[in-house]
């Protein structure tokens, strides 16, 4: 079985795309992988593998988010990042605008990806334990950081539900200070 930088060297040398000039170079990646056939395959493998490096320096970068995480953990994590990040490039193949190298363009896309699943996985065992008898000393209402009511919130939800029994009395205080 051959390692995976050998896998990576084949397909570097089969790739479609070898140039410096931006966008020629970016010209050639669109066509390849909005091509049919062993071209396409070629492409998005050679695509795929830059997307796993990217996705793997980033999970690298973040590791103190998988403190004690197995190494085969990671190695996951940033395969699925560099599968979703392919398939979110093959379906913004066409909002590519040439203003970057179309690689640079795409390791956004993994980084972004092996970025999101690290804050979604430290946020995966986090519990937020709420007592009952602790729901009765949350507000009533949703309060900005001062302590006021919070502007946003929809006029309908910033009015408590009053008695039918108050509303006569707070009538009458209204049409007293009226007068």
């Amino acid at each position: 079985m051959r390692s995976v930088a050998a896998s990576v060297r084949l397909m570097d040398e089969a790739s479609p795309v070898r140039s410096v000039d931006r966008e020629a170079e970016g010209r050639r990646w669109v066509a390849a992988l909005s091509g049919h056939g062993p071209a396409r395959e070629v492409a998005a493998a050679t695509l795929h593998a830059m997307l796993l490096r990217a996705a793997r320096f980033e999970l690298h970068r973040r590791r103190a988010a998988f403190a004690g995480a197995a190494r085969e953990t990671i190695d996951d994590l940033a395969m699925q990042s560099a599968d979703d990040a392919l398939s979110a490039i093959l379906n913004k193949l066409d909002t590519y605008r040439f203003e970057s190298h179309f690689t640079t363009w795409a390791y956004k896309f993994a980084i972004l990806e092996a970025a999101v699943r690290t804050r979604r996985r430290a946020w995966e065992r986090s519990e937020l334990p709420i007592d009952p008898q602790d729901w009765s000393t949350l507000p009533a209402r949703p309060l900005d950081r001062r302590g006021r009511r919070d502007p946003r919130t929809p006029h309908h939800a910033r009015r408590p539900v009053q008695d039918a029994s108050r509303r006569p009395a707070q009538a009458t205080r209204r049409d007293r200070s009226r007068r």
